[in-house]
C-alpha cells in the first residue's frame, strides 16, 4: 500500500491542512533523522506546508540539471522530463509528497558540486541527502573516487586522503543533522519498516510469488519462505553490483558519477520494496547522461506501468488483472509512440474531421466564389446554384 497523501486532497474544497498530513505520514517515511514531518514540526508548519502544496521544493533539482547535463553530456529536455515533467514524478513524488523529494534535490546538488571541484560542499550536500533518506549513502563512495582522482600523489595515497576527508565531512554534517532534528538512532531500526510492503512491483518479491505459485500446484505451502529467499538473494546481488560498480569507478570523473546512478537505480529495483518514486534515486543522476531512443522508449513505457500500479487514492492496483491489462496496453502504446508518433492516427482523423467541417461544398463554393448574373452581367444565369 502506498503512503502517498495527495496535496490536492481536500475537504469541502479546502486544501488538506498540515495537521492531517502529519497524521497521515507513517513510519514508512522515517528512514533518516530529517523528514518532511520533522521539518514541519520544527519549523513554521503553515509555511512548510505551503511550499509542499505550491511545489516550491523541487526547484533544487531543476537548478542542478543544466550543470549535470553539461558535465555528463546529456540533453536538458530529456533530463527535465525524466525527473521533473515525468508524470510518475509529478503524481507520486511531488503529489505524495515524500522525503525522496528533498533527498534527490540535495543529491543532485551535491553531485554537481563535486563535479565542479567543490568537493567538501558536494560531500556535505550528499550527506544531508543521506540524513533525509539513507539510500543516498550509496552515492558517497563513488564521490570519494571523484575527489581522489583530482589529488596529487600515488593512487593509494590519494584514495586514503579523499576517504579520510570524506568521512570527516560526513561525520560533522550527519552528526549536526541529528542534533538539529533532535533525533536519536531509533531511525535506523525504522529502516526495516518499508520491507513490510510485499508485492510483485519489487522484482525479487515478484519472483518469489511466481515461484510459490508454481510450487503450490503440487501442494499447499506458505508464500513467505519463497519471498524471503528471493529477497535475500536480491540483497546479495545489490552488494555485488555496488562492489563491482564502485571498483570500476576507481578512475573517478563523470564515469564514477554515472556508475553511482546505475547503482542507485539497481538498489531501488532490487531492494524491497520498490515504490514508484524510488526510481528517482538513480534517475536524478542518469537523466543527465546521453539517452538512446530505445532506452528512452522503454523508460517511457515503464513509467506508465510504475505510475498506474497504484490507484489515485494510494491503494495497490497491481493485483487487479483487468486494471493491469489496460495499463500494459497503454504502456505499449507509449513505447510505440516513441518510434512512430501518433500510431493510432488520431491526429490525422482530427485533421480530416476538421477539414470536412471547414471545407465548403461545391454548391456553397459556387455561391461564394462565382458571382451571379446580377453582379456580373457577363456571366450566364445558368451558373447560379440551383434552388434546393
Amino acid at each position: 500500500m502506498s503512503t502517498s497523501v495527495s496535496a490536492a486532497e481536500s475537504t469541502a474544497g479546502r486544501p488538506l491542512p498540515h495537521e492531517a498530513y502529519l497524521g497521515a505520514m507513517s513510519g514508512l517515511e522515517r528512514v533518516g533523522p530529517i523528514t518532511l514531518r520533522r521539518l514541519i514540526e520544527l519549523g513554521r508548519p503553515d509555511e512548510v506546508w505551503r511550499m509542499i502544496v505550491e511545489g516550491r521544493l523541487p526547484p533544487r533539482v531543476v537548478a542542478s540539471l543544466p550543470g549535470l547535463v553539461r558535465h555528463l553530456g546529456g540533453k536538458l529536455p530529456m533530463a527535465f522530463w525524466l525527473v521533473f515533467a515525468n508524470p510518475l514524478m509529478v503524481v507520486h513524488l511531488v503529489g505524495g509528497p515524500h522525503n525522496d523529494l528533498l533527498m534527490i534535490g540535495f543529491l543532485a546538488s551535491g553531485v554537481l558540486m563535486t563535479l565542479s571541484r567543490r568537493h567538501i560542499v558536494g560531500i556535505a550536500l550528499v550527506t544531508v541527502a543521506a540524513a533525509i533518506k539513507a539510500s543516498a549513502l550509496v552515492a558517497l563512495p563513488f564521490l570519494v573516487w571523484v575527489w581522489a582522482a583530482r589529488m596529487p600523489g600515488k593512487p593509494l595515497r590519494r584514495f586514503v586522503q579523499a576517504c579520510a576527508a570524506s568521512i570527516g565531512v560526513f561525520a560533522v554534517v550527519f552528526g549536526g543533522a541529528m542534533l538539529a532534528s533532535g533525533q536519536d538512532l531509533g531511525w535506523i531500526g525504522a529502516m526495516q519498516a518499508p520491507t513490510m510492503i510485499s508485492n510483485w512491483v519489487n522484482l525479487p518479491t515478484g519472483l518469489g510469488e511466481l515461484m510459490h505459485g508454481f510450487v503450490q500446484m503440487f501442494g499447499p505451502l506458505p508464500e513467505a519462505p519463497f519471498v524471503t529467499m528471493m529477497r535475500d538473494a536480491a540483497d546479495v546481488a545489490v552488494l555485488v553490483v555496488l562492489a563491482v560498480q564502485w571498483w570500476k569507478a576507481r578512475h573517478g570523473g563523470v564515469e564514477a558519477v554515472r556508475r553511482a546512478g546505475i547503482t542507485l537505480l539497481v538498489t531501488a529495483i532490487l531492494a524491497p520494496p520498490t515504490l514508484p518514486w524510488y526510481l528517482s534515486w538513480g534517475l536524478v543522476i542518469l537523466c543527465a547522461v546521453p539517452w538512446h531512443r530505445r532506452m528512452a522508449a522503454i523508460t517511457a513505457g515503464l513509467t506508465v506501468v510504475a505510475m498506474l500500479v497504484y490507484y489515485p487514492n494510494g491503494e495497490a492496483a497491481m493485483y487487479s488483472w483487468s486494471h493491469m491489462a489496460w495499463v500494459l496496453l497503454a504502456a505499449v502504446l507509449v513505447l510505440v509512440s516513441m518510434y512512430r508518433p501518433d500510431p493510432l492516427h488520431l491526429g490525422l482523423r482530427r485533421r480530416k474531421d476538421a477539414g470536412s467541417a471547414t471545407t465548403p461544398s461545391r454548391a456553397t463554393a459556387a455561391v461564394e466564389t462565382v458571382p451571379s448574373s446580377k453582379d456580373d452581367p457577363r456571366r450566364p444565369s445558368d451558373l447560379d446554384p440551383e434552388p434546393v
